[in-house]
C-alpha cells in the first residue's frame, strides 16, 4: 500500500475506495488498426505474474498492461512483451497496430515490434486501470490516456509521443 491524497475523516479512521473507469467503446473504437498511449505511474515493480490493466476491453484485449516489471500489450493471441520499468517513475507508452504489427514504445524507447493477429477485440467496454478479474487493478495512477483510430505513424513518431 502507498500513501494516497488526504482523505477528510473528521476523527473516523476511514480507507479510500478503488476508482475505476469504464468508457463504453461503440462507435468509436476499432479493432483492427489505431493507437493506445497512456501515462501512468505505479508505486512498486512486482515480480509476481499478476497484471495490472492500464487501458484494456472487457476481453481478451490489453492495450497497455504491466505484469512482472515489464509494460506489455495482448492482443488475445500475441503478447508483445515491453520494456522494464522503475518503480514511483511516470511512464509514457504507446501500442500502435500497423497493417500486422504490433508496435511498441516506452518512455522513446525503440519501437518493440510482435505479429498481431489481426484483432484487438473491442469487446463493449474500455477499462481504465484495470482489466477483467479480480487481481487485476493497477495500484497506481492514470494521468492520461488518448487513443488514435487511424493513420500509420511512423516508429520515430511513436518513439517522440512517449519521450
Amino acid at each position: 500500500s502507498f500513501p494516497s491524497s488526504l482523505i477528510p475523516t473528521f476523527g473516523v479512521s476511514a480507507t479510500r475506495a478503488e476508482e475505476t473507469l469504464s468508457i463504453s467503446t461503440s462507435g468509436w473504437i476499432t479493432s483492427n488498426t489505431g493507437a493506445m498511449f497512456a501515462k501512468f505511474s505505479q508505486p512498486y515493480v512486482d515480480s509476481t505474474s499478476a497484471t495490472h490493466g492500464v487501458a484494456t476491453t472487457d476481453g481478451l484485449a490489453r492495450w497497455i498492461y504491466t505484469i512482472q516489471g515489464a509494460v506489455r500489450a495482448y492482443d488475445g493471441t500475441t503478447v508483445r512483451g515491453g520494456p522494464t520499468y522503475t518503480a514511483n517513475t511516470q511512464m509514457k507508452a504507446v501500442l500502435a497496430l500497423i497493417g500486422g504489427n504490433m508496435r511498441q514504445s516506452v518512455n522513446g524507447s525503440v519501437v518493440g515490434v510482435s505479429v498481431f493477429d489481426g484483432t484487438m477485440t473491442p469487446d463493449a467496454t474500455l477499462q481504465v486501470g484495470s482489466q477483467f478479474g479480480p487481481n487485476t487493478k493497477l495500484n497506481g495512477w492514470v494521468k492520461e490516456i488518448r487513443y488514435y483510430p487511424a493513420g500509420s505513424p511512423s516508429d520515430a513518431q511513436l518513439q517522440a509521443l512517449t519521450a
